[in-house]
């Protein structure tokens, strides 16, 4: 049955860019984005000085960009033609479940139906692949950022470089690029909630992403046209390849099964309980990725110190009360997974995970 819903943590493909060189725009570069007066030219493809107009509905202009709100997909006019968008929330309605590989022939027919609406003639088989993220989820047995923060202790992976964030501190988010090449672990149930889904699957699901954002790493990878998406095997290759590294960087640098408590993750505490409208429950996340409470209440020299704290942050009474409250709900659920989250056993899960998709 071709509109199967895969289980959850099947290997995916999530958001693709595809580009074509058989149309451009013509007029200088002024003019790039608003050219008015355009025409579709029938020619050859190949055939150099095509135009093509993209309205925007909402105002009648002419645009270089047209945007699907329906489906989150973007066709982009510029020296070339892109088609970026989510295969998942094309098929799905959201990007958590797998395709089958036989949608990919609905994904070529919707391309070309808007390129009709548009005035572009698409030949899927013209199209290659200029960017492709593979995704994988996993449902873990504990918190996903106590993953993610030894994850973000890995700071050089290859040649790509791990960038810190100030907003996650790695406790939800981390992530590796080159430029060419970016890497991605991050809490996906976390990310669900804050982007609104309306149906989030229960538990702790974290994400692992390898994307390839050019055109030059997708063909390294062995995908560069649409029939590429169907091959399962590349893909499960490429993906693993790149999961593998940051466990081998682990192990060589020492740090696989190490626990280690990221700098900056105490000013990320104490800046979240200070600022306004700031969440409580975002401390839970704080203290899963620093590796339970004990881990965090040794910053502050104990629970009764950093009791003693609270008030030195001006924080009033009813949230000192909520933040108190919050921590000691956290000791008994760090009790309830004891035996799962310490760090050697936290990297060999991972392990585990990586190597048993196929």
């Amino acid at each position: 049955m071709l509109n199967e819903i895969l289980p959850k943590d099947c290997l995916l493909v999530d958001t693709v860019r595809l580009r074509t060189d058989d149309y451009q725009w013509t007029g200088d570069h002024s003019s790039w984005y608003k050219v008015r007066k355009t025409h579709v030219i029938k020619a050859p493809l190949r055939s150099t000085h095509r135009t093509a107009p993209l309205t925007e509905p909402s105002s009648g202009r002419y645009y270089g960009r047209s945007f699907d709100p329906a489906t989150g997909w973007t066709i982009h006019m510029g020296n070339a033609v892109t088609i970026t968008g989510s295969i998942p929330r094309l098929i799905h309605g959201n990007n958590f479940y797998p395709v089958n590989v036989e949608r990919i022939g609905d994904v070529a027919r919707y391309i070309v139906d808007r390129g009709k609406e548009l005035g572009l003639l698409f030949n899927p088989a013209s199209l290659t692949v200029s960017r492709i993220d593979l995704a994988c989820n996993c449902e873990l047995p504990y918190p996903p950022p106590l993953l993610i923060q030894q994850l973000s202790n890995v700071q050089q992976l290859g040649h790509m470089k791990q960038r810190v964030s100030s907003e996650f501190y790695n406790c939800s988010y981390v992530r590796w690029d080159n430029g060419e090449r970016e890497f991605v672990v991050y809490d996906k149930t976390e990310n669900m909630k804050k982007s609104g889904a309306a149906a989030i699957p229960p538990g702790n699901w974290v994400r692992s992403e390898a994307r390839f954002m050019t055109g030059r790493s997708c063909g390294r990878a062995g995908l560069l046209s649409l029939d590429d998406l169907r091959d399962r095997k590349k893909q499960i290759e490429s993906w693993k390849d790149m999961n593998l590294a940051i466990i081998n960087a682990a192990k060589q640098g020492g740090i696989y099964g190490a626990h280690i408590i990221q700098p900056g993750v105490v000013q990320h505490i104490e800046r979240t309980l200070t600022k306004r409208g700031g969440r409580t429950g975002e401390i839970l996340t704080i203290i899963a990725g620093m590796g339970g409470i004990d881990s965090f209440l040794e910053l502050y020299g104990g629970q009764a110190a950093f009791a003693r704290l609270l008030p030195t942050l001006g924080l009033n009474r009813p949230r000192k009360h909520r933040i108190l409250k919050t921590i000691n709900r956290t000791i008994e659920e760090s009790r309830r997974i004891k035996g799962l989250s310490n760090a050697q056993d936290t990297w060999g899960k991972f392990e585990e995970w990586i190597t048993s998709v196929a």
